[in-house]
């Protein structure tokens, strides 16, 4: 059996959760992000932003944040495997911070567009 193999469901929670206290003491981007999540749902919140566009707001959210959890691990294990400069590991890191940098467009457009139409009353005509 694999010695890191949780036993029971309360043991893989106390690791999921030691492992998001890790990347909120230790992970820089991911307090900006948190950050900026609060920033914006105080704002969705002022404006009565509609139950339906908060979930748009919070499933982008979703995902830029374990995007990011994601990116961090890779990062991490690629530093373990490869210590010495290689230009495979960067590109690999690369390729995970666009991941994290597209999730994050695409987190201020679906943002862009519900206070533009929550505030200005701007309607999206959609075909």
């Amino acid at each position: 059996m694999n010695e890191f193999k949780n036993k029971n469901f309360f043991q893989s929670l106390n690791c999921a959760i030691k492992g998001l206290i890790e990347i909120l003491k230790e992970e820089r981007n991911f307090k900006i992000y948190l950050f900026i999540f609060l920033i914006f749902l105080s704002i969705n919140i002022v404006f009565k932003i509609p139950i339906y566009e908060m979930y748009v707001f919070l499933i982008s959210t979703l995902i830029v944040l374990t995007l990011e959890v994601i990116n961090t691990a890779f990062e991490r294990m690629i530093d373990k495997l490869m210590p010495s400069k290689n230009n495979n590991a960067k590109i690999i890191k690369d390729y995970l911070a666009g991941s994290v940098l597209i999730s994050g467009i695409f987190f201020f457009v679906i943002e862009f567009i519900i206070l533009i139409s929550n505030k200005w009353g701007v309607k999206w005509k959609v075909l």
